[in-house]
């Protein structure tokens, strides 16, 4: 076993999300083992313990210009270089390789990051010209041959379906499914008959299919919760104008607030066809929420494994959540105790193993 001590990791914190969570989930399963260094961006958070921090100017803003984020990332590439020199570390855990265009010993996939605004619901390049301009541009030529670490089977499956398209060859892709931070003792006879959607509130999430469900479903109560990023208020704003009067918003909600809903609704919706994971969903089963998905993403295939711990729709939910609107609390039961699959103890001891794991493997090619 290779003793390790320094850790550089690669993370921006300038948007709210899933990446920035699993990120944290990261960080507190190895942060007193190791001597740990970031490189983010310019608005780094203040409540995480650094050895060294490298601020550099890179910033995100929801619905930025395709031109602008490349430009970005293009600057941010040399002032990567000009930190790097000279220093070195036993592993570096790249968190958004399509932003931090430096190959770690562990690069992480939130879903096939290098073409994903580009791949419609099936995985397939629905912007040829993009996907040339992309290819072309080399970009992301370094990453042939590294090692990636994934959140499930679906985003695993579809990276090794679309690297060929970059004539990019891993070395390694492994999944390790993300946590769910905190269980709580729910009274499940006490759920409402409401229906929660629970995410980032922005354009990609597809929620005017929630809310056009809602429509439909004038009789239902349904809640739309979530993060509203630098970017995304006025979407916010033209959803609130849309909805009819059975949908309530929670906009950027506390934890506190954010449990209260799991705990109170009865019904989990899912709108994202193409989502790569979908760690809400995972919260809604900690919960007992029966989950609503699309029958397509990492929600269909990893959390609810197509059918065992929720309902899949395939064009309108509508009858799925009245199904789920009149099941019994068995099954929220069942799905409520499926939620050990997400334990971050599970989590923190396969991260520990594999971040070792890699150690191992940088030391034995360097021979």
């Amino acid at each position: 076993m290779v003793k390790m001590s320094r850790v550089l990791m690669m993370e921006e914190f300038s948007r709210t999300g899933g990446g920035q969570e699993l990120f944290v989930d990261v960080y507190d399963s190895i942060r007193d083992r190791y001597s740990l260094s970031l490189i983010t961006d310019s608005s780094y958070r203040n409540d995480l313990d650094f050895k060294e921090i490298f601020k550099t100017s890179y910033y995100y803003e929801e619905n930025m210009n395709p031109l602008s984020i490349f430009l970005r990332v293009r600057r941010l590439r040399k002032e990567i270089e000009g930190i790097m020199k000279g220093r070195a570390y036993d592993i570096i855990f790249n968190n958004h390789p399509n932003i931090f265009i430096f190959k770690g010993d562990i690069n992480y996939l939130h879903s096939f990051s290098f073409l994903d605004p580009i791949l419609d619901d099936g995985g397939n390049i629905k912007s040829k010209a993009t996907y040339e301009m992309i290819k072309r541009s080399g970009l992301y030529n370094i990453y042939d041959g590294g090692r990636f670490l994934t959140h499930g089977k679906y985003t695993l499956s579809l990276s090794e379906k679309m690297f060929p398209y970059l004539n990019i060859t891993p070395a390694k892709i492994d999944y390790i499914n993300i946590p769910v931070r905190n269980f709580f003792d729910v009274d499940l006879g006490g759920k409402e008959d409401t229906v929660l959607t629970f995410g980032r509130i922005n354009k990609d999430k597809n929620l005017e299919f929630v809310i056009e469900t809602a429509r439909r479903m004038s009789g239902t109560k349904f809640l739309i919760a979530g993060a509203v990023n630098s970017g995304d208020f006025r979407y916010y704003e033209h959803l609130r104008k849309i909805s009819p009067d059975n949908v309530t918003f929670y906009p950027s909600p506390s934890n506190e607030e954010k449990w209260k809903l799991y705990s109170n609704s009865k019904v989990y919706l899912h709108a994202r066809r193409k989502e790569p994971y979908g760690i809400t969903v995972a919260e809604a089963i900690s919960f007992g929420c029966i989950p609503v998905v699309p029958k397509s993403g990492g929600p269909w295939v990893d959390i609810i494994e197509e059918g065992n711990y929720g309902l899949g729709y395939d064009d309108q939910p509508d009858d799925e959540i009245k199904q789920a609107l009149g099941a019994g609390r068995e099954f929220s039961k069942t799905v409520m105790q499926s939620r050990e699959r997400f334990s971050f103890d599970i989590f923190k001891d396969k991260i520990i193993n594999y971040f070792q794991e890699a150690a191992n493997e940088k030391i034995f090619n360097r021979r």
